[in-house]
C-alpha cells in the first residue's frame, strides 16, 4: 500500500516564476503529488553559459542514458548552449558541486535520496536540491527518466503536447530554484491506446505512458496463439469447443500441452513481466458437458479461474526452479462470458463472497477486466452501469490486487466520430484506482491516426492518468491553444457544440455511448447528427482556416501544419455529410468533398475508418473512397 505524502507549499508553487518567464511550477493537488519550489540565487544558465553538468551512474542503462540526452536536448534548444554528461566516478560525492544527477548515482546516496520501491513503484520519482546539486531519481530507471521530464518542464519551461507540437521557450537565463518534488502516479501503469504513442516511442516516454502490450509476452486473445487449431485440432478435436471457436478449458490433456507451450514462450522471452492467457474474441466459451456443468456452479469465470490457476501453479513452479527471482504474472480475462465473477451476493449486507476457495487466484495470476458493454457516456457509478459496478465489486472480493482495466475510448464502427466519453473519463479513472486497479489500458484508435481529436485525447488522458485531480477542461484549453493556435477558439466551439449535442441526447432521448461495433447503428442517424448542427460545425472549421491564413506568407510550414490539423478534424463533419446527407449536395460538390477527404487522409496517414478484423477488411479508406465514388459520382 502506498504511503500518503502530505502536500505542502502551494502558495510557494504559484509564487515561483523563473527569470525571463522560462518556468512556472504547475499546481499539485492530491496525496500522491507534493511540490515545494522556492526561489534561490542559483542559475542553471546565465550570461550565455552554464557551470552545470549532467551526472549519470557508471554503466547506466538505456533509460538513464536517454534521460541525460533528453535533458541536454531541451537545454540546448532553449539556450543554444551544451550541457556535458559525465559519469559519477568523475565527480565524487560532494553536493556543493553544480551537478544534475540522474538515477542511482553516488550523489543520490550521499544525499540519502533513494525512493522506496514499494511506495514509489516503477514510475514515481523524487527531484530534490541538495547544496548546488539537483538529484533526480525514481523507483526505477523509468522513474528517473520521468523525474528529468518534470525538471525540464518546471525549470526550463518546455512542454510536450504532441509528436509534432513541443513548446521550448528561448531562455536568456534560467533560474534554478530549490526543489523538493515527490510524484507517484495515481494509475501505476498508464496505457492510452491511441496511434501516436503506438508508433512513437519518444512521445510515449515524454508523456509518461506506456504501450498497452509493453512487457507482455502475449497480449489479448491468446488461446489460439498458444494452441493453434491448425497444429492441434485435427488430432485433438476434444481440446476445442464443439463449435471450434474456443479451447475446452476443462480438458486435462489440453491443459498439459497448454502449460508446456506457455513455458516455452517464457523460456524464449526472459524479460517480459506478463503473459496473457486470454480466450478468443467474439465467441462463447466451450459448451461441452463438463465445461457447462462447472459453469453452472461457478459461472464461466469460475471455470476459467480453475484452468488459469492450474497453469499458474505449473508455470510458477517452473519459473521458481529455472528463473529464480523473476516476476512473471499470468493474465486472464473478465470479458464477455467470463465477465460475471464467481461470487455469491448477499443482498441484505450488500456484500460479495467467492463461491469457494477454488476460484481464488494464485499469487502469480492477474485479472484483466474489459467491460465492453458499458455505457461510456456515464461513469461506472451511474444507474445505466449498475452491472459494471457489481462486476467490479464482485471481482474485488476474489482478487486482492493484481487487477487490470481495459476500457474503451472509441466507437469501433466509426473512427471519425469523437467518442462522447469526456464527462465520464476522470471519474472512471478514480473509480478504478479506488477499487484497486493498478493498470488502465484505454483503447482507442490505436491502428491509425484517425481524427476524432485523438491528439488532444492522448495529451489530456495521459495527464489525468498521472494525476486524476487535474482539471480536464483546463488541460483541454491548454492543449488546444498550443496545438491549434489562432484556430483554437473555433475548434473549442466545435468541441463544445459536439459535447452539448450529446448532453441533450442523453437528457431527451436516453442516449448512451457504447463502443462495440454491434451498436454502431445508434450513432449514424440524422437524429444524432442533425444537418443544421453539422452546417454550423462546417462553418466553424472554415472560420478556423481563415484564422490561420496569415501564416501563408509569413510562415508556410506553420500554415501547412495548422491547416492539416484543422482539416483532419473537419473530416468528422465531411464523413457524416457523405454518409447521411449526400443527397443535399451536387455531384460536383460531392466530387470535391471526396477528393479532399482522400488528400487529407493521405497527408495525415489515416488508413481505415473503423476497426478491422475478420469480416471487416472492407473498412479501409481505399474501400470507403471507392464506395463513395461508385455511389455518388
Amino acid at each position: 500500500m502506498k504511503k500518503k505524502i502530505v502536500f505542502l507549499g502551494l502558495a510557494i508553487v504559484f509564487a515561483f516564476v523563473s527569470f525571463a518567464g522560462c518556468s512556472e511550477a504547475p499546481e499539485e493537488t492530491n496525496d500522491n503529488h507534493f511540490a515545494e519550489v522556492t526561489q534561490s540565487d542559483r542559475y542553471l544558465f546565465s550570461q550565455g553559459e552554464t557551470d552545470y553538468r549532467i551526472v549519470i551512474p557508471e554503466n547506466a542503462g538505456m533509460d538513464i542514458q536517454f534521460a541525460a540526452s533528453e535533458l541536454a536536448y531541451f537545454f540546448e534548444e532553449a539556450t543554444g548552449e551544451t550541457l556535458r554528461t559525465v559519469e559519477d566516478s568523475e565527480v565524487g560525492t560532494s553536493l556543493s558541486q553544480k551537478l544534475l544527477s540522474i538515477g542511482k548515482t553516488a550523489l543520490a546516496s550521499e544525499a540519502d535520496v533513494l525512493p522506496d520501491a514499494e511506495e514509489f513503484g516503477d514510475d514515481g520519482y523524487v527531484v530534490e536540491t541538495h547544496g548546488d546539486t539537483v538529484i533526480m531519481i525514481g523507483g526505477s530507471d523509468t522513474g528517473s527518466l520521468y523525474a528529468v521530464y518534470d525538471f525540464i518542464e518546471r525549470v526550463i519551461g518546455a512542454k510536450v503536447y504532441a509528436k509534432d507540437e513541443i513548446y521550448i521557450p528561448f531562455c536568456a537565463a534560467i533560474a534554478l530554484p530549490d526543489l523538493k518534488i515527490r510524484e507517484i502516479p495515481d494509475v501505476a501503469n498508464r496505457a492510452p491506446g491511441l496511434n501516436d504513442i503506438a508508433v512513437d516511442t519518444t512521445l510515449r516516454r515524454r508523456l509518461r505512458v506506456q504501450m498497452y502490450n509493453e512487457s507482455w509476452i502475449l497480449w489479448s486473445h491468446s488461446y489460439f496463439q498458444i494452441l493453434p487449431p491448425e497444429n492441434y485440432q485435427a488430432a485433438h478435436p476434444d481440446w476445442y469447443s464443439p463449435d471450434g471457436l474456443q479451447l475446452c478449458i476443462s480438458n486435462e490433456e489440453m491443459t498439459e500441452e497448454f502449460i508446456k507451450n506457455v513455458i516455452t514462450l517464457v523460456q524464449e522471452d526472459t524479460e517480459s513481466e506478463y503473459i496473457m492467457l486470454g480466450q478468443q474474441d467474439g465467441a462463447n466459451m466451450c459448451s461441452c458437458e463438463e465445461c457447462s456443468a462447472t459453469a453452472e456452479k461457478y459461472n464461466y469465470s469460475g471455470l476459467m479461474m480453475h484452468f488459469v490457476n492450474k497453469v499458474a501453479r505449473a508455470v510458477g513452479d517452473w519459473v521458481e526452479e529455472n528463473q529464480p527471482g523473476r516476476r512473471l504474472m499470468l493474465g486472464t480475462f473478465a470479458y464477455s462470458d467470463t465477465e460475471e465473477p464467481p461470487v455469491i451476493y448477499d443482498e441484505k449486507s450488500d456484500t460479495y463472497t467467492p463461491i469457494d476457495d477454488s476460484v481464488l487466484p494464485e499469487p502469480n495470476v492477474a485479472l484483466m477486466f474489459a467491460p465492453g458493454n458499458a455505457c461510456y457516456a456515464h461513469s461506472f457509478t451511474a444507474e445505466c452501469n449498475a452491472n459494471v459496478m457489481a462486476v467490479i465489486r464482485g471481482w474485488n472480493a476474489v482478487f486482492d490486487g493484481n487487477i487490470l482495466a481495459w476500457i474503451y475510448n472509441a466507437q469501433f464502427g466509426y473512427y471519425f466520430l469523437p467518442f462522447p466519453n469526456w464527462s465520464s473519463t476522470v471519474e472512471d479513472y478514480k473509480i478504478l484506482t479506488e477499487h484497486g486497479f493498478n493498470y488502465i489500458y484505454h483503447q482507442g484508435t490505436r491502428e491509425t491516426t484517425a481524427g476524432a481529436m485523438s491528439e488532444m485525447r492522448l495529451y489530456v488522458q495521459s495527464k489525468l492518468m498521472w494525476n486524476t485531480d487535474l482539471n480536464m477542461e483546463e488541460l483541454t484549453d491548454e492543449f488546444m491553444a498550443a496545438y491549434y493556435k489562432d484556430a483554437m477558439p473555433m475548434i473549442r466551439q466545435y468541441y463544445d457544440l459536439y459535447r452539448q449535442n450529446f448532453t441533450l441526447l442523453e437528457r431527451d432521448a436516453d442516449w448512451h455511448a457504447y463502443c462495440m461495433t454491434a451498436r454502431d447503428t445508434l450513432y449514424m442517424t440524422e437524429s444524432v447528427y442533425p444537418k443544421g448542427m453539422l452546417d454550423r460545425m462546417e462553418d466553424l472549421f472554415n472560420e478556423a482556416l481563415v484564422a490561420i491564413e496569415k501564416y501563408k506568407d509569413t510562415d508556410k510550414e506553420m500554415y501547412e501544419k495548422l491547416s492539416l490539423r484543422v482539416k483532419k478534424e473537419q473530416l468528422t463533419v465531411r464523413f457524416i455529410y457523405l454518409t447521411l446527407y449526400a443527397s443535399d449536395f451536387t455531384k460536383t460538390e460531392l466530387n470535391e468533398m471526396i477528393n479532399e477527404f482522400e488528400t487529407v487522409c493521405n497527408l495525415a496517414g489515416i488508413t481505415q475508418w473503423a476497426e478491422l478484423g475478420a469480416g471487416y477488411e472492407y473498412k479501409t479508406m481505399a474501400n470507403l473512397l471507392s464506395e463513395w465514388r461508385n455511389k455518388y459520382l
